[in-house]
């Protein structure tokens, strides 16, 4: 039987966070990682503009729990 996408995204988080919106990963090739989907700080500005709307800074994303779910 397949996931669905809700079970996926619930199983993703639980692996990379625990679930936690505000973790924060290590140091890894001088980037490391924030929030519920662990997405890696170069990142999150580009992705936040297209995916959210705005562009968010590393910080902003990891307060903001409806961009790190958009």
């Amino acid at each position: 039987m397949a996931m669905s996408f809700d079970a996926f995204l619930w199983a993703l988080t639980q692996q990379e966070s625990g679930g936690n919106y505000r973790a924060v990963g290590v140091w890894v090739g001088g980037d490391r990682a924030y929030g519920r989907y662990q997405v890696m700080g170069a990142n999150i500005p580009s992705w936040t503009a297209k995916h959210y709307g705005r562009r968010l800074t590393p910080q902003q994303f990891l307060t903001n729990n409806a961009a790190q779910d958009a």
